[in-house]
């Protein structure tokens, strides 16, 4: 195939190829090359907060897990949310065993806003300690040093810990684009954080000053929404001086996933609800990456049509490389690997998926919150 001379859409693709490999650079590399910190004896006490609504399966497997964490001082406050099943009876069990762990109990009322945030402000006021490190009942530790390295990450100044939350490796499709988006997601948080632009964090694996939580009013500004819990918070109190994150082998929790896809994209659909709220400054920057990969991918496609297949293809492979490249460390560390194929497959399905769900919470009618 004989190479057509350099045109405008040749100068076009070139350039939009080149922002977006800074982009995914910039970002990703920030997590992947920043060395969590560590610091020596004496560790800072830290209370662990765990709602829960209905998860004595799940506690009953994973309460143990996060109990027996390598760390000198730290207790664990359970809250029970409304459960009507065998939770309240569960964690009495648990609370004779272990003398750091402290349960309440959120009674049905129509007093209060129901939901989450209020469990977790009963939680924080009932914390023992200053540093508080948030985790869900369907979460464990993938290590017994996770409080160790995400409590590391304090400071006078570092008042926010932004961690990585994953998901169970199961078989099946569905498992891995989850679990692939998720880790997309991640780096592009943590990222922008350390770049200053800290816009969420993941209620699975979040630490903060309980202080910075009640001088900001805690969840006042947003409590009549049902999400928001961890990124509207972080959205609205982060700043560059304030936060921190913590990626490495022994810092990141993991999660039970969605097992249909249709419990998945309510999901999602739920975790969209909040985005309409973030900062002028988080939008802009979420919505400047998200414009150059849909520029980028078009450019592709639009190769075709003008008969530059050969560069289309060029630049494809480029992208291809630079995204295994760049994902294999973080894959790595979090005993990933078998999602290198799934990293180009997920950008690209994302890309078209989101709108989707945006245009489905927007038209179609239907609560994404119904019976939570």
């Amino acid at each position: 195939m004989q190479i057509p001379e350099i045109t405008p859409f040749f100068l076009g693709l070139i350039i939009i190829l080149f922002l977006k490999l800074l982009n995914d650079w910039l970002v990703t590399s920030l997590v992947i090359f920043t060395k969590s910190k560590e610091k020596p004896h004496p560790k800072v006490p830290v209370s662990i907060i765990i709602c829960a609504r209905n998860e004595s399966e799940n506690l009953i497997q994973f309460i143990p897990k996060i109990m027996e964490q390598d760390y000198p001082e730290f207790e664990v406050v359970v809250v029970d949310d409304r459960s009507i099943d065998d939770t309240q009876v569960l964690l009495k069990a648990f609370e004779n065993k272990y003398d750091n762990l402290k349960i309440t109990r959120v009674q049905k009322s129509e007093l209060h806003w129901a939901g989450k945030k209020f469990a977790l402000t009963i939680g924080l006021k009932s914390a023992t300690h200053q540093h508080v490190l948030l985790t869900d009942a369907d979460c464990f530790p993938a290590s017994d040093q996770w409080v160790k390295h995400m409590t590391a990450q304090f400071s006078k100044t570092r008042k926010i810990i932004l961690g990585y939350g994953s998901y169970q490796k199961l078989p099946g499709v569905l498992n891995k684009l989850i679990r692939s988006e998720t880790i997309l997601i991640a780096l592009q948080y943590l990222g922008l954080a350390k770049m200053g632009i800290p816009y969420m964090g993941v209620g699975r694996n979040l630490a903060y000053d309980k202080e910075l939580f009640f001088d900001n009013r805690g969840f006042a500004s947003h409590q009549f929404m049902p999400s928001g819990d961890d990124d509207l918070f972080i959205n609205e109190v982060a700043t560059p001086k304030n936060t921190n994150i913590c990626f490495d082998q022994e810092s990141y929790t993991l999660s039970i996933p969605e097992s249909s896809f249709s419990a998945w994209s309510q999901q999602k659909r739920r975790h969209l609800t909040t985005s309409n709220r973030y900062s002028l400054s988080s939008k802009a920057a979420l919505i400047y990456i998200t414009l150059v990969r849909y520029i980028f991918y078009a450019g592709l496609v639009t190769s075709l049509f003008f008969h530059a297949e050969w560069l289309g293809l060029a630049v494809f492979g480029l992208n291809l490389f630079s995204l295994l490249i760049l994902h294999y460390k973080p894959l790595k560390m979090t005993s990933s690997l078998d999602l290198m194929p799934w990293i180009p497959i997920s950008e690209i399905f994302l890309l078209l998926y989101y709108p989707f769900l945006f245009i489905w919470n927007t038209v179609v009618s239907g609560n994404p919150w119904k019976n939570y």
